[in-house]
């Protein structure tokens, strides 16, 4: 088995558990978790893509993994309980280093075509980072729509839904989402996850695996003199992998 299909089937397993984490998220995150999905994240980039980029794509990634290694590093040597650890009680210092950890993951992300899996790949394991910087704030978060749980396989699917992962996705009582441009209500939102019933007839004309557009707009939460409200926040975009029905 290389190691590279290893990787695949690790990042399998995270995703599954993710899946649990998904229907009742943790109250606060703890530092040896996000540096775990963050160090799984360095090493699927190095090994599953950076063998197929050209040489100025690599040269820029390899850059990126190193930089982001770095902090891996410093975080490590810095935060001695990083099993207990959580994000808001964290010094100055060692808020800086995840910090500038995220925006190194954020440049790596979005260094690769957004309609990629290798994309979908690291935009999941960035979710519980960005969380991570979220928590360490005090006026207020900020919503991510980040990416799809699964692609959806309209062969496979037991119940047509399509779940996809985030964080923060607060919105009205009455809210509506765009999924390949028709407008719809969603089944299940929380704050980490958004579930809809995909509309059969995206699929009609679908011969090949397809990424599609998904549109939300959660609300953004704002603390001011330590009070939390919701305001309206700029519309996000995501990309759902859709399979072809089989015939």
């Amino acid at each position: 088995m290389t190691h590279k299909f290893k990787l695949i089937i690790l990042l399998t397993f995270l995703m599954i558990s993710r899946n649990a984490a998904a229907v009742k998220p943790l109250d606060s995150l703890r530092v040896k978790t996000v540096l775990k999905e963050v160090k799984i994240l360095s090493v699927f980039v190095r090994d599953s893509i950076l063998p197929d980029l050209k040489e100025d794509e690599k040269k820029k990634i390899k850059e990126l993994v190193s930089q982001l290694n770095k902090h891996i590093k410093k975080s490590e040597k810095e935060i001695k309980d990083t099993m207990t650890a959580d994000f808001g009680r964290l010094s100055s210092e060692d808020k800086s280093i995840f910090t500038e950890m995220e925006e190194t993951v954020k440049q790596i992300k979005h260094t690769l075509p957004e309609k990629s899996v290798n994309y979908h790949h690291v935009a999941f394991l960035h979710k519980d980072l960005y969380k991570a910087v979220q928590e360490m704030r005090t006026d207020g978060r900020t919503p991510l729509l980040e990416t799809y749980l699964e692609p959806y396989d309209p062969s496979t699917t037991t119940n047509n839904q399509v779940i996809m992962v985030g964080a923060y996705l607060n919105f009205y009582l009455e809210y509506r989402i765009s999924v390949g441009g028709i407008e719809m209500g969603p089944d299940i939102v929380d704050p980490d996850r958004l579930v809809f019933t995909f509309p059969e007839k995206l699929l009609v004309d679908l011969s090949t695996p397809t990424f599609i557009e998904v549109k939300a707009s959660p609300q953004k939460q704002i603390v001011v003199n330590g009070n939390s409200k919701f305001e309206n926040h700029v519309e996000q975009t995501a990309y759902l992998l859709v399979y072809p029905k089989k015939k």
